[in-house]
């Protein structure tokens, strides 16, 4: 085990530790409560030690030893002296043993270590106060301790070494200061008490009363809103009361409720010290080297099983399917409504098929009987299987949230038939053994009594002859299978050749592909052709350079012969030269005289004369000689013109062979062009009848391809023929299996044949452990538990005991939760959503930096501010960004909510990455899916309810009633932040479904109301504001659950000020949905228009108008509970003036004197006579200017008025000024239109009540009597 994990784990168990005492609630307490005074007496609580550590040993002593529990109550009494004599040390352990009932030496050791321990253990726990709390139909209280102290008796006193405040004692206090439920406070004062935490964390001290001084000084400094003189004060809330007693307990005694995670973390501890657990390793302190999802390559094959066959998983949640198997730890970030449960019930179904591939590898294979001595009977004998207890394919489902855990769970017993014939043939109707749904004691005791032994007994009842008769259902599968895989090896030969052709060309349709082929083909006809064309042209370059040839050679051959004659002829010319000198010698004398000689004789006779020599040899050899010589000249100029010919033409010939290549090359091209072309539109039709699509195929994704009706009802038979194959395997092996199966719950205990004290023989005995788990995954091959039932009772801590962990709703776990679970995983596929509901936190006290972790890991690991998302999203292999922030594998498409009412998080939550499937639907009532109302009522002062709100919230729920018709009720719900406001929702809207967010987590409905309580004039407006909409996640999970219409109901203008996600959440409704505000129209968006007199029925209170002379005067000014026309509004503000009888409040942005003339003075004197009030509320711009800032107001206010109107406007407000004086002041900004008169009739709308005579654009006003409404207005508007 790697340091860092060591250390990691360390502070788990710290962190676990210190909620053990912080977050204490007590099981059933052994003996009486202390009365306070006894902490005074040290002596009588030893003696009170002493006694609960005797009858706790008894207890004990009963439950191990050899006689039997009903032993005289003489003999227990003497045991129970012997034992506290023990304890007291007045006698021997060894001596009192012997008189114990305990014969065998192992149970004699362990009560003696027992014994032993208990008397060195001097330090005791003393819970002091109690809070108490009585259930309807319960006999005893809840007990629920104020402090835990650590102490010891020392000089004969109570010594306190340390202690810890409960943090649900210190919520319960910590509310009733701030008037809020308990549940809430950690979100509204979280602030406050993480102070107060820190503060009780630094306290030293010795005796229980310094504590409680020091403890109530924090809380006078850290609470300003601290009623109480000290903390002994306190007496009751929310149901709990205090009480100023005590009780003791020693920590062994279990007396106090403990987390099973510290127990499992201790544990892994100790485990970790023998086994690796790389994967755990990654999930602590993140994957070594992450890569980014969005550069691996996309899967080039699909998965083989499908849970259902209606639909197929969308391209992302199919992508994470090819990837799964192939990691060790899958983080999934699932944004609402994008199909989380899709995705983890398809894995569950490939998973099935994969399993059902290894079956029938192993089919033949035997199982070897294993014995734990050789020849020798032992309960731990097994039957082991061809894997050895690898049990592959098993799959756990877990998670803190009980509702998903059991909404899947559910699920799968509903939808998918497993061993239901056997299950059946022992009499339980309808069963299925495809879920095992473990953890809790209801859940154990229904699997254990209906599917486990309903399945053992049904095995048992099946014979050989019975199964013999049964259909064999491996050939099916097969050829199931072969089919897939050749459908699928045929979709990859046309993906590869489409991607092959798309790389060379350009198409996104079968239309253009065709087009394409054809301009192909034209193209190869035209190459064809042209190579034709050019090796026609070609050829015949060929036959003049041929012909040319034959020509050259045949007059090199001529110039040959006349040079070969000429020099002939040369040679005898220059004999006949030579003869001529000769007989020109032979003829002088001497040598005439030698003529006799016969061979001059013979010359002379041939040669008579000179000129006979010349006449006969010379001149025709000069004759030839010169022929011969022109011959030659004209043979080679020939020759060279044909050798410059049959140059040129052999360039041309080259030219000619070169494009000859080229079109040669070009007619290949064109033919593998169309060829492929041709080929892909063949492979198509093919591939398209083989997956059964009326659709082209040509463009189609690969996912789109692999995921054809055809082939994803082929993968759904798949899966079912795959829970065949494992039906059939198991009734093959049904007496290896029934001999395995008895041990898990044999005397109905879990596991009771390898039961070990504290898992001490557990990896001795692990090959038979795995051996039971691997048979029992076999006949259950999902398990569902809850993550707080995930302990060694139920899962042996053996390292990859488990196959595939699935987490849902990671994103509200405790991140140190999933360790002993990852332990005992080979995989994990880790799925949340960290950007809705966080996880519960038992208390804000950082103790990471103390805890020895490395501080390069103090932030990634701290509990205070991760989930288990957020370390799986650290600690997978892949990761993708959400904005700039890294996550783990993020699904993206959205198909719950219409795409309006999605907006906000997915533009202010989740950055845009969600596709909204959904599209907006018209129609709606109030003329939009995301709506808000502008509801303006006093928060109760002690309680957050709102009354006006939920009076607000019944009336759309009666619209919408009315609409859809009642029984639409049940598709509404209605969210309210804080648990009164529930309360007074449930008893006013009954039939509905009414929560607090965690309610509604993992739910979806038609119809969404959201409640938001905040009047924005609470004297802790910011802190309630801050836990409404500090974070986006409470209001992420409200915008999500409503699948066609949100509706916001509240305070617009505390929304819109808040500077937090309120506001963001208000815009967004403006920018996409509808908005209506009596109180400032400028809140209003577009699609109000219209239909506003069907929204405004909400502010209809339904109050009674009758018992006003004001109203029976107006009633010929009012349309219903409408004013309009602005000079019916004038008409209504001069009766107002009139007939008021006690107060009239006005509420106008702007003051023209054209309204406030001598006639509304006149009016305004009459009232004042009559000692009626008058209070003026005005003011648009700018900031509030006191009343004698005239010049101030004027300036910010009517800039645009001329500096004479200026003048005469001052004189107006002036006198107005010195009539009201107090009661008129400057409040800007102010958008509201308010009409109050006797605080009884209220009439709000557009109308410059001021300001406009008349003259101006049409006005609208609606008449309010609901008394909460105007109780608002008075308080927010000073009237």
């Amino acid at each position: 085990m790697k340091a860092s994990l060591r250390e990691s784990i360390r502070y788990f168990i710290r962190y676990e530790d210190h909620a053990r005492f912080m977050d204490a609630s007590l099981n059933k307490v052994e003996g009486q409560q202390l009365p306070e005074k006894l902490l005074g007496r040290p002596d009588e609580l030893t003696e009170r030690i002493h006694e609960k550590e005797s009858g706790k040993l008894l207890d004990e002593l009963l439950s191990i030893s050899d006689r039997k529990a009903s032993s005289l109550p003489e003999q227990r009494k003497e045991w129970k002296e012997a034992i506290e004599e023990a304890l007291k040390g007045e006698k021997k352990i060894e001596d009192v043993l012997l008189d114990l009932p305990l014969r065998h030496s192992a149970k004699r050791k362990e009560f003696a270590d027992r014994l032993r321990k208990l008397k060195n253990q001097d330090s005791f726990i003393l819970f002091y106060p109690l809070l108490l709390q009585r259930f309807k139909g319960s006999r005893e209280d809840a007990v629920q301790p104020v402090f835990t102290f650590e102490c010891r008796i020392a000089d004969a006193r109570l010594q306190v070494q340390s202690f810890q405040m409960n943090s649900k004692a210190m919520d319960i206090i910590v509310a009733e200061a701030e008037g809020c439920a308990p549940q809430e406070v950690r979100g509204l004062a979280r602030e406050t008490l993480a102070g107060l935490e820190t503060r009780l964390h630094h306290i030293k001290a010795e005796s229980i009363d310094t504590v409680l001084e020091l403890v109530d000084q924090s809380f006078r400094e850290q609470l300003p809103t601290w009623k109480h003189g000290g903390l002994l004060d306190f007496r009751a809330y929310d149901g709990w009361t205090l009480t100023r007693k005590a009780l003791l307990t020693k920590s062994d005694y279990q007396e106090v409720a403990d987390s099973p995670f510290r127990k499992e973390l201790a544990r892994l501890m100790e485990r970790l010290e023998r086994h690796e657990s790389p994967l755990l390793q990654d999930y602590v302190t993140g994957h070594d080297a992450p890569t980014d999802f969005k550069a691996e390559p996309l899967p080039f094959t699909s998965h083989r099983g499908s849970y259902t066959s209606d639909y197929p998983v969308n391209e992302k949640q199919w992508r994470l399917l090819q990837t799964y198997r192939e990691l060790s730890l899958m983080a999934v970030n699932g944004p609402p409504g994008t199909g989380k449960t899709t995705l983890i019930k398809e894995m569950i179904a490939d998973t099935m098929v994969r399993k059902a591939c290894l079956l029938l590898e192993r089919w033949d294979e035997p199982w070897q009987l294993k014995r734990r001595a050789e020849g020798v009977e032992s309960k731990k004998d097994y039957y082991e299987t061809p894997f050895a207890g690898a049990n592959p394919f098993s799959m756990v489902l877990t998670s803190t949230n009980n509702k998903a855990v059991d909404n899947i769970g559910e699920d799968l017993l509903r939808e998918v038939r497993f061993m239901s014939g056997v299950l059946e043939s022992a009499g339980e109707a309808e069963a299925t053994a495809f879920c095992a749904r473990l953890g809790r004691k209801e859940n154990m005791d229904s699997f254990k009594q209906q599917k486990l032994l309903g399945l053992l007994k049904g095995l048992r009842l099946l014979s050989d002859d019975s199964t013999a008769q049964q259909e064999d259902a491996r050939p099916a599968f097969q050829r199931s299978m072969a089919a897939l895989k050749e459908i699928e090896q045929n979709v990859q030969a046309f993906w590869t050749l489409q991607q092959s052709c798309r790389e060379q060309e350009e198409f996104a349709s079968e239309e253009e592909l065709r087009e394409l082929t054809i301009l192909r083909r034209t193209a190869w006809e035209e190459a064809e052709q042209s190579y034709a064309d050019q090796n026609e042209q070609a050829e015949a370059l060929r036959l003049q350079a041929g012909k040319l040839t034959m020509a050259c050679t045949a007059l090199k051959e001529k110039l040959r012969s006349v040079e070969r004659d000429r020099s002939a002829s040369e040679s005898a010319r220059k004999e006949a030269y030579r003869h001529l000198e000769r007989l020109k010698a032979w003829r002088r004398f001497p040598q005439s005289l030698l003529s006799f000689l016969p061979k001059r004789k013979k010359f002379l006779e041939d040669h008579p004369s000179e000129s006979y020599l010349q006449e006969t040899r010379i001149a025709p050899l000069h004759a030839a000689v010169a022929r011969l010589e022109e011959e030659a000249t004209q043979a080679a100029t020939e020759l060279e013109i044909a050798a410059r010919q049959a140059a040129e033409l052999q360039t041309s010939l080259s030219d000619a062979e070169q494009q000859l290549h080229v079109l040669e090359a070009d007619k290949i091209l064109r033919d593998q062009q169309k060829l492929r072309l041709e080929q892909l539109i063949e492979h198509e039709g093919r591939v398209r009848t083989e997956i059964g699509s009326s659709a082209s195929l040509i463009g189609a994704s690969f996912y789109a391809l692999v995921n054809a009706p055809k082939l994803l009802k082929l993968r759904k038979t798949l899966f079912d023929q795959a829970l065949a194959v494992q039906e059939q395997y198991i009734v093959r092996h049904r007496e290896a299996i029934l001999f395995n199966l008895e041990k898990v719950g044999e005397e109905q205990k879990w596991f009771k044949s390898f039961y070990s004290p504290n898992g001490s023989r557990l990896d001795e005995d692990q090959s038979g452990i795995r051996a039971v788990w691997e048979s029992f995954f076999l006949c259950f091959p999902v398990v569902t538990t809850t993550l707080h039932s995930f302990t060694e009772n139920l899962f042996h801590l053996l390292p990859q005991l488990i196959d595939t962990l699935f987490v849902d709703e990671a994103g509200q776990i405790l991140p140190h939760y999933l360790c002993a679970p990852l332990f005992r995983s080979r995989r994990a596929v880790i799925v949340g959503d960290p950007r809705q509901l966080e996880p519960v936190r038992p208390f804000a006290l950082d103790l990471v930096a103390s805890s020895g972790v490395p501080e390069e890991l103090q932030e990634r690991i701290c509990v205070l501010t991760n989930s288990a998302q957020d370390y799986a999203d650290r600690g997978g292999r892949f990761y993708e960004y959400m904005g700039d922030s890294k996550a783990g594998l993020i699904l993206d498409e959205h198909r719950r909510c219409e795409a309006a009412i999605m907006q906000f998080s997915n533009q202010h939550v989740y950055h845009g990455w969600l596709k909204l499937i959904q599209p907006d639907e018209g129609g709606k009532l109030f003329g939009a899916n995301a709506v808000a109302f502008d509801i303006r009522g006093l928060k109760d002062a002690t309680r957050h309810q709102n009354a006006a709100e939920a009076e607000a919230c019944r009336k759309a729920v009666e619209l919408l009633a009315a609409r859809h018709g009642e029984q639409v009720k049940g598709d509404i719900g209605i969210i309210a932040p804080f648990k009164h406001q529930v309360e007074l929702l449930q008893a006013l809207v009954p039939g509905v479904d009414i929560g607090t967010v965690h309610t509604f987590q993992g739910k979806e409905k038609r119809f969404i109301l959201l409640s938001l309580v905040l009047d924005g004039l609470h004297r802790n407006h910011a802190g309630l504001a801050a836990f409404v909409g500090g974070k986006p996640n409470l209001l992420n999970v409200a915008f999500s659950r409503a699948k066609e219409q949100f509706i916001l109901i509240g305070n617009l203008e505390a929304a819109s000020t808040s500077g937090n996600y309120l506001s963001k959440a208000l815009q967004t409704i403006q920018q996409y949905g509808a908005v209506y505000s009596m109180f400032n129209d400028e809140l209003e968006s577009e699609r109000s228009e219209g239909h506003r007199q069907e929204a405004y029925r909400i502010y209809d209170s339904g109050e009674e108008r009758g018992g006003s002379s004001f109203l029976m005067e107006a009633k010929e000014l009012l349309q219903g509970n409408i004013v309009l026309q602005a000079t019916t509004h004038r008409e209504l503000l001069l009766l107002a003036l009139d007939h008021a009888r006690q107060s009239l409040g006005i509420v106008s942005p702007w003051i023209s004197r054209r309204v406030v003339d001598e006639d509304f003075f006149e009016r305004l004197d009459r009232m004042q006579v009559r000692r009626a009030s008058v209070r003026i509320r005005y003011g648009y711009s700018g900031k509030m200017a006191l009343n004698d800032d005239l010049h101030q107001i004027l300036k910010q206010d009517y800039y645009q008025l001329t500096p004479e109107s200026k003048g005469l406007l001052k004189e107006t407000l002036q006198k107005l000024y010195e009539k009201l004086k107090q009661d008129m002041a400057h409040m800007a900004p102010l958008h509201a239109k308010i009409l109050l008169i006797d605080d009884e009739i209220m009439f709000i709308g557009s109308h410059n009540w001021l300001a406009n005579k008349g003259y101006k654009r049409e006005e609208i006003s609606y008449l309010i009597r609901d008394r909460r409404a105007i109780a608002y207005v008075k308080e927010r508007f000073a009237l």
